[in-house]
Parts: structure tokens; C-alpha cells; sequence
């Protein structure tokens, strides 16, 4: 079979589990991407060159490259497809028509038609013109990708085509970290970027102030690490954050929070910090997180089998209901840190169901499901 993947704007790592999918030597895979993507996903899969056919998109006019794209599509038997990023990539996906099955990633949930996580943010003018162009993407597939289930079913009444739900983590007994040099620390991870639309510290801050002036509570060897990047030195929420940060180091008279000044965090100290987690916490602005929207917290509760906290109103995944515990206030996720780092047998219980839980999202499980949902096209 062959298979073509086009991502020009998309994560390294949804890549890099995309072409693990298709299996590289059984299938031949042919990658459509940019050059700074490849970059990125040389660290983390060096053999990348090896195992598909690279099509680099050097930075030169978009609307060409498309029309190459579409007539090399001639000799694929599927493609999947991920639109591009801002104005120039809405338009210029007029000129990618795909020759061949394909399936197109809405990454924007479905906003085209449900208008829920405010996508478009052109004008009233462009917003309309852009939305009759993805919708024409979108319409012009023979099947669609999502990652939210309860946004495939918001969806249905004004689309008529066929949905597929995959995460776009998946667990691979073969990538988890070994963790035999874990530190002596009981970690607690956020993942993800720190920016406004995808963060709320509130509720985790105050928690952490009560947990500090609980005499009773043993926090000595509790540590949080807020593994994201500040993307540009003029992002006052997450400088906001960091000072908040040190302040309640300096409550706690020790490094309760590790946080990181950075733009961007590298591949190895990423892995560094995840090798190092005992549970994933997830402090999201539920503005951005409505329906069921993958989390990169989530994701990561899936590729290394762990278990996560979350908003009340987040719809995680009903396979990690076992392995997941959801807080509504501060002293809810107050109570939620002093049971877990108390209760060893509680930690174990939820440990051993993640490790269960991730399963249901395997490789193998995941695969078969692509594969039988091309043969419906």
C-alpha cells in the first residue's frame, strides 16, 4: 500500500506516530512536509529517511507546492491530509486536490460548522470566506479524522461523511522510558505551552498555597514540574506564572515548582521530566478544552501509561476513567495531592490502572482501526 502524508503544520511527535502506524517497510510512505518539521523529527526518530519518501516543502509558494502534491497523489492509494495554518494555508488548499482516497485532519474540531473554540479570528468578512473554504476541504474528503469523539457526534447533523476518532498519541510498549534512575521525588507534570488559551494556574496555585500551610501535610519530597515553554519573551501570562511560581517556592522554603524560562523545551529534557513523572497534571482553560478536546496532558497519560488530573469539566477519554481523577476547586485538588502522596496503595491502584488503560490505545489496536476504516472508502 501506499501512503501519502501531508503535514506541513502539525507536531513532530503525531508525525512521528502516524508513520509508525502505516508501518515503514510493509507500506511505502511518502512524506509531504516542511523542513523545519523534519528537523524536529530527526531528534526524534533519526531513521526517519530511511523509512519514507520525503517531499520537502522549502518555503517558496505554498499554492505550487499543492498543485505538485496533488499531481504526485496519482500514485498513492491514500493520503491523509492536515490542513495548513492561517490565511496564505486556508487558501492555498484550493489548489491540493488529492487525486487518490484521503482523509482530512480537522484540526480545527469541527469549527467550521460548530463555531466553538473560535478558530477563526479574521474579521467578519474573512471569517465567512475562510469557513466556506475549509468547509469545501472538508467536503471534498472521503472521510474525516477527529480526536474528540463528542465533536464527531456534534457534527453529524450537518455532514454527511465518514468519521474516524484516533488519538493522536498512542502507546508503544517499545518508546516507554525506562525509569531506573527516578529521582526520589513524587512528580506531578504539566505538559503543554504556557499561554492564557490553554492554561488556568488558579485553582493548581491556590491548592499548592493551602497544601504548603497544612502543618500536617508531608510535601518534602513533592515536586511540580511545568514542562512547557513561554514561546516569545513578550508572553506576560507565563512570566505572570513564573513569578507566582517563586513566590510559593519561597512559602514553601524549598523547589516545589521547577518551571522553565525557556521559549521552547528540547526533545531530551522533555523526556528528561516525563522519565522522572508519577502523575500528569492537566490545569486547563476549559474555554479551550470544551467537547473533549485532546489535551498534549492527556496524550502523554496515553503514550506512557500514567495517571492524570483534570478540570472537572474535561471530557477525558472514557478508556482512562479508572486512571484519571478530576477536581472542581482548589481544596478539591488540595485534597487530591495530599491523598495521592500519602496513600501509597492509592498511587499503585491508579498507576496500575493507567498501565491497563493505555492499552486500549496501542499501536496494534489503533492500526487496525485505520486500516479497516480505508477499506470503507
Amino acid at each position: 500500500m501506499k501512503i501519502g502524508i501531508y503535514l506541513i503544520n502539525i507536531h513532530h511527535t503525531v508525525l512521528d506516530d502516524l508513520v509508525k502506524i502505516f508501518e515503514p517497510g510493509i507500506n511505502e510512505i511518502h512524506l509531504f512536509i516542511s523542513n523545519k518539521l523534519l528537523s524536529s523529527l530527526k531528534v526524534l526518530n533519526p531513521k526517519i529517511e530511511q523509512q519514507a519518501v520525503l517531499h520537502i516543502y522549502t518555503g517558496d509558494s505554498l499554492n505550487r507546492y499543492n498543485k505538485i502534491v496533488s499531481k504526485f497523489s496519482e500514485n498513492l492509494d491514500y493520503m491523509i491530509v492536515s490542513p495548513n495554518s492561517g490565511r496564505q494555508g486556508i487558501i492555498s488548499h484550493l489548489f491540493l486536490k488529492p487525486r487518490c482516497k484521503y482523509l482530512f485532519i480537522d484540526v480545527i474540531f469541527g469549527d467550521a460548522y460548530l463555531n466553538y473554540f473560535n478558530f477563526f479570528v479574521f474579521g467578519i468578512l474573512w471569517n465567512s470566506i475562510y469557513r466556506i473554504l475549509y468547509k469545501l476541504q472538508m467536503k471534498r474528503a472521503n472521510g474525516l479524522i477527529y480526536s474528540s469523539r463528542s465533536v464527531m457526534n456534534e457534527l453529524k447533523p450537518f455532514i454527511n461523511k465518514k468519521m474516524l476518532f484516533i488519538p493522536f498519541n498512542f502507546y508503544d510498549n517499545n518508546r516507554l522510558i525506562p525509569k531506573l534512575q527516578k529521582e526520589d521525588y513524587f512528580t506531578f507534570t504539566a505538559t503543554g505551552t504556557m499561554e492564557k488559551r490553554r492554561k488556568d494556574f488558579s485553582q493548581l496555585f491556590e491548592a499548592l498555597k493551602i497544601l504548603i500551610n497544612d502543618k500536617e501535610a508531608d510535601i518534602s519530597n513533592m515536586r511540580i514540574v511545568m514542562l512547557g515553554g513561554l514561546l516569545n519573551d513578550n508572553n506576560e501570562f507565563g512570566l505572570d506564572m513564573i513569578s507566582k511560581s517563586k513566590e510559593l517556592n519561597k512559602l514553601a522554603k524549598f523547589d516545589l515548582i521547577k518551571i522553565f524560562e525557556e521559549k521552547f523545551i528540547g526533545e531530551s529534557t522533555y523526556r528528561h521530566y516525563i522519565s522522572q513523572t508519577n502523575v500528569i497534571l492537566n490545569p486547563l482553560n476549559m474555554e479551550n478544552y470544551k467537547y473533549g478536546k485532546f489535551c498534549s496532558g492527556m496524550s502523554e497519560c496515553i503514550s506512557y501509561s500514567l495517571p492524570g488530573l483534570y478540570p472537572e469539566s474535561y471530557e477525558f477519554l472514557e478508556e482512562l476513567n479508572t486512571s484519571s481523577v478530576k477536581y472542581s476547586n482548589a481544596n478539591d485538588l488540595y485534597l487530591i495531592f495530599k491523598k495521592v502522596i500519602s496513600d501509597c496503595e492509592y498511587y499503585k491502584y491508579l498507576l496500575n490502572e493507567a498501565k491497563k488503560n493505555s492499552k486500549h490505545f496501542s499501536i496494534e489496536n489503533i492500526r487496525d482501526e485505520i486500516y479497516q476504516f480505508l477499506k470503507l472508502l
